[in-house]
């Protein structure tokens, strides 16, 4: 960068006095907001990040984002959103997101319904006192979560990939209208 009469010969960076540089990523040469700092790059209500390459790819995202922090960070809070947004666009989404949130919502709650059924079932039966147990209950709802945890992450990664996905026995069929995706 060549000095100006402003610089006085000095080698200090313009940000240092409160400029913002415009440094252009390679290969973005003239593009908007190629710089650092641009006021103009706002995330809008229809992104997360990057642009959507199929109609209701981004609800998608969200859909099985939330089921995975049902099962791993906030169990309830996370599921009434779910549930918020598949009331919210279960008939107007487009037919990826549907099929996501659909599959999220039921899988949440018949997974949901067998880690408290069949935990309740294996207290009842073996009681409290009994070692074994407690070690059949950790060991059935650690395999149970874990799988249902492992399902949801490889879910989360066909819909940012814009691809339906059906989970094994307890996800929703996939509607014949809109067919397998043929990438799978």
């Amino acid at each position: 960068m060549p000095l100006s009469d402003d610089d006085h010969g000095s080698s200090e960076s313009r940000a240092i006095h409160g400029e913002v540089s415009k440094t252009v990523q390679p290969g973005t040469e003239g593009a908007p907001n190629s710089w650092r700092g641009s006021t103009e790059l706002q995330l809008g209500e229809t992104h997360f990040g990057f642009e959507e390459e199929k109609a209701g790819q981004n609800l998608a995202v969200l859909a099985e984002a939330l089921y995975l922090i049902n099962l791993l960070l906030l169990p309830g809070l996370a599921f009434l959103l779910l549930v918020g947004l598949w009331f919210k666009f279960k008939d107007s989404a487009p037919p990826l997101a549907r099929q996501h949130l659909k599959q999220t919502t039921i899988v949440s709650l018949v997974g949901g319904l067998l880690i408290v059924t069949l935990s309740g079932l294996i207290l009842g039966l073996g009681g409290l006192d009994w070692e074994w147990t407690w070690v059949t209950l950790i060991l059935y709802f650690t395999c149970i979560h874990s799988t249902l945890v492992l399902f949801g992450m490889y879910a989360l990664i066909k819909a940012m990939n814009g691809q339906m996905w059906r989970f094994p026995l307890i996800g929703p069929a996939i509607p014949r209208s809109t067919g397998k995706n043929r990438e799978n």
